[in-house]
């Protein structure tokens, strides 16, 4: 019941916030409102398509969610927020895309007028979420025999488990968002990674940074606190 109600929850939002991705396509560039990643704060015409574009996938995957409950049952839940963050993902690499069709390179003099500075995104940074994400992948199916039909999947403080699931259904569930999220964490690396950075704009240039940053960390964090919550879970299981 619950999975069905957080499902339709994030379908009003996401439905919300689509309304603002086709307000924020009408508006300039900027760190504020708008489906705000770095291709489209570089160029107007790739913040309106990538605008438009998220607006219309919003409102596919808004009603994906708000009928999920009817047609996935058990799994609403799950597909629900995975389609959200899928069609991020799928958002952040098209606009790579746009930014490479839209700005290109142009055939110059022999001397470049200026030289910009580039994003670079070590490869690292892509590397460590997919090992982590198959790490995980191998832990369950190593585990899989030694655990029993039901599983504990989320404890209180004292450590007393509080909510039990079928582990097949877990398997499903923790993987797809799992899967999901590592996604979309390359996704934005990709997104940036190579892109010139244009400097005429000083808070676009700060967001730019600051938005880096939070995704490098994140890229290491979360998938290391996946790792980690699915190892408490078997643990206490086997």
């Amino acid at each position: 019941m619950i999975e069905a109600i957080i499902s339709i929850v994030v379908g009003l939002i996401v439905l919300v916030v689509s309304a603002l991705s086709f307000k924020s396509s009408k508006m300039a560039p900027n760190p504020y409102l708008g489906f705000r990643i770095v291709p489209t704060l570089i160029s107007k015409r790739v913040w309106v398509k990538i605008n438009r574009l998220a607006g219309y996938m919003g409102v596919i995957c808004g009603l994906i969610a708000l009928t999920s409950p009817l047609i996935f049952r058990g799994y609403c839940f799950v597909v629900s927020i995975s389609s959200v963050i899928l069609m991020v993902a799928a958002n952040n690499i098209y606009s790579r895309r746009i930014v490479e069709r839209e700005l290109g390179y142009e055939v110059g003099g022999e001397r470049p007028l200026r030289k910009l500075k580039t994003i670079r995104i070590s490869r690292v940074f892509y590397i460590i979420p997919i090992l982590i994400l198959a790490l995980m992948a191998l832990m369950i199916a190593l585990c899989w025999s030694k655990l029993p039909t039901i599983i504990a999947v989320h404890f209180s403080a004292s450590g007393v488990p509080n909510r039990f699931e079928e582990k097949t259904y877990f398997a499903i569930s923790f993987l797809t968002l799992a899967s999901s999220i590592i996604m979309l964490i390359v996704s934005l690396l990709y997104s940036c990674d190579g892109l010139p950075l244009i400097e005429h704009d000083s808070r676009r240039v700060h967001y730019i940074r600051s938005l880096i940053k939070v995704v490098k960390l994140v890229s290491v964090l979360i998938p290391s606190i996946m790792l980690c919550v699915l190892t408490i879970i078997l643990t206490y299981n086997i």
